[in-house]
């Protein structure tokens, strides 16, 4: 299993080719990825704030449609903020990770290397775009 961070769905919108390959790949072969509920409001967030909130709006449709939309709860919230002490990583990012591990991923797919890189869990593989 596999979560796509925030910054994944940002490298689309911008036309970085090889995450809209990776992604487009992930369809073709029917691997059903996590995206925790926060990634959905970035995206909305971010792209309301450049001026393209109709593109925004649009592909957190297509995220609900083909990923497992992870919401926020006591579990997660409280692995989190473990996660987060002691680390420069930002609770938001805590919680996305946490909603990760939470649900069983082993891969995690970012362009956040300053903070998902101090993630160290056995098994886990953070791939950075």
């Amino acid at each position: 299993m596999l979560g796509l961070d925030t910054g994944y769905f940002i490298g689309i919108i911008q036309g970085e080719k090889n995450i809209i390959k990776h992604w487009e790949g992930l369809k073709t072969h029917e691997i059903i990825p996590y995206v925790s509920v926060l990634t959905l409001g970035e995206i909305l967030y971010l792209t309301i704030r450049v001026g393209k909130p109709e593109q925004g709006r649009k592909m957190v449709e297509g995220i609900e449609k083909t990923s497992n939309i992870v919401d926020v709860n006591k579990q997660i919230v409280e692995r989190a903020a473990v996660l987060k002490g002691g680390r420069g990583i930002p609770y938001v990012d805590s919680i996305i990770i946490a909603s990760f591990l939470e649900n069983g991923c082993k891969e995690i797919h970012t362009k956040d290397r300053k903070h998902f890189e101090e993630v160290k869990s056995k098994g886990l593989k953070i791939v950075i775009w």
